[in-house]
């Protein structure tokens, strides 16, 4: 029985058991020790597991974990939140949210054991892998819509300058196009933008991104509404706010219907 520590993916983390041989390793979370599931551990001690070709560890998810984030009002702040309540916690009362700062400062601290896990982006990811740790959630396969990194303008710009939002658009397009089937090259350009020399790292961040990466980027009406949701829970008057105020899906929607984000998938 191991404690898990955070690798909110967006990870959390805990030092991973060695695979048995040829065999398929699971890990079982628990959020605490109680009658009902200890036929799951009886069935590890007798070997079933194994003899179906299993190595199973269990996770205890402790109360009073302490777990990592940016600062209080972040994305990573409340992908922590969401994911502690997904994996059966309640964030308010049994873990403890801890502002630490940065990727590099939130996995120092994840390093030294001065906190019990943290979220982590890719392709930090690997790192943390490399360093023992076991991702216990991650966002991206929680059914979470959350408008994490986004490009934004102002009302006024857009009124003012279209043809130069819808030529941004068009290039922005283009750009995801030779993204998602361009590997080898974008891993190049990953590298040099990170300045970093290992391609693990560079595949990492180019593998989860352009898994999630969409190629026809339309604004996320449900992922604003998360986001003023959010905010509601301090300014209640924010709840009344129309996610129409905030998005506007006409330019790609143009793009769209041009058949011109199609046609950069068809081209050889």
């Amino acid at each position: 029985m191991k404690r898990a520590r955070l690798f909110l993916f967006l990870l959390l983390l805990l030092p991973a058991p060695l695979p048995a041989q040829s065999q398929k390793t699971l890990l079982l979370g628990l959020a605490s020790i109680s009658g009902g599931i200890e036929t799951l551990y009886v069935t590890k001690k007798i070997g079933a597991f194994k003899r179906n070709g299993l190595d199973v560890d269990f996770l205890l998810l402790q109360g009073g974990s302490q777990i990592a984030i940016s600062r209080f009002g972040s994305s990573s702040d409340f992908a922590a939140r969401f994911m502690v309540s997904r994996l059966g916690l309640d964030p308010a009362k049994d873990v403890t949210i801890m502002q630490i700062g940065n990727q590099r400062e939130r996995m120092g601290a994840l390093l030294s054991g001065s906190v019990d896990g943290s979220v982590v982006d890719a392709p930090n990811t690997l790192i943390a892998r490399q360093q023992g740790f076991v991702e216990l959630a991650d966002a991206s396969k929680l059914g979470l819509t959350y408008p994490h990194n986004n490009i934004a303008t102002t009302d006024r710009f857009v009124r003012e300058e279209p043809q130069t939002v819808f030529a941004f658009l068009r290039a922005f397009v283009e750009g995801i196009a030779f993204y998602r089937t361009h590997k080898a090259e974008s891993i190049l350009m990953i590298k040099e933008f990170l300045r970093v020399s290992d391609n693990a790292i560079a595949e990492e961040a180019y593998d989860y991104y352009s898994r999630i990466t969409p190629a026809k980027p339309y604004p996320s009406a449900d992922g604003v509404r998360t986001v003023l949701d959010e905010i509601a829970v301090a300014e209640p008057a924010i709840k009344n706010a129309k996610v129409e105020q905030f998005i506007d899906g006409s330019f790609i929607a143009k793009l769209d219907q041009s058949g011109f984000i199609d046609g950069l998938y068809k081209k050889k």
